[in-house]
């Protein structure tokens, strides 16, 4: 018996598997993820994981993403998350809105979408990066508008609904979405849904 035999398993694959871990939430999840206190010399967000992920093996039918997308895909999945959770854990905690941490989420999502389109190189690829695209558009606009409400002295509302954020169609909207793209990505499997649409 050989106890030198050598696993199939690529630093690639235990990426994606670490990344699948943090990402694949459904959106019962989401709602207990909580970011730490940042300091200056930390930029990481930890998150508590209290769910476990799970991916539909049997649907896996679409064209192959390329290996590099999906890690970049992966990233930009996490940076999303980030900031869809800070903004989701200030409103149902009744916290003022942090804008410059919202900025910085902001930032750094669009790094890291930048980062996914220039690893993009195949229709695939680019078919799910629109769908990316599309995240980072509607977590841009809630963000936008709950700083606005905040502006005009409208986010009392939100802050004192215990339905608050189960009736926030954009918020909604990009937790269908995140709920979506995480396993998509993590299977490296494009599939067609139209919940970043």
């Amino acid at each position: 018996m050989n106890c030198n035999k050598k696993t199939s398993s690529s630093p690639w694959y235990a990426a994606v598997i670490v990344f699948s871990l943090l990402l694949l939430l459904p959106a019962g999840a989401l709602a207990q993820t909580e970011p730490q206190d940042r300091d200056a010399n930390n930029d990481s967000v930890v998150v508590n994981v209290l769910a476990a992920a799970q991916v539909d093996s049997g649907d896996v039918a679409g064209p192959a993403l390329s290996k590099g997308f999906v890690m970049a895909g992966l990233n930009t999945m996490s940076a999303l998350r980030n900031w869809q959770s800070h903004l989701a854990y200030m409103i149902r905690n009744g916290y003022p809105l942090a804008e410059q941490w919202l900025i910085e989420d902001s930032n750094t999502a669009s790094d890291r979408l930048e980062l996914a389109a220039q690893a993009a190189s195949t229709t695939a690829d680019r078919t799910a990066l629109g769908d990316l695209k599309n995240q980072y558009r509607n977590l841009q606009e809630w963000n936008d508008q709950l700083i606005e409400a905040k502006q005009s002295l409208q986010l009392a509302q939100l802050y004192m609904s215990p339905e608050g954020l189960k009736n926030d169609l954009l918020f909604q909207k990009t937790v269908e979405c995140a709920n979506f793209l995480a396993p998509m990505l993590a299977s490296g499997r494009l599939r067609e849904d139209n919940a970043c649409r």
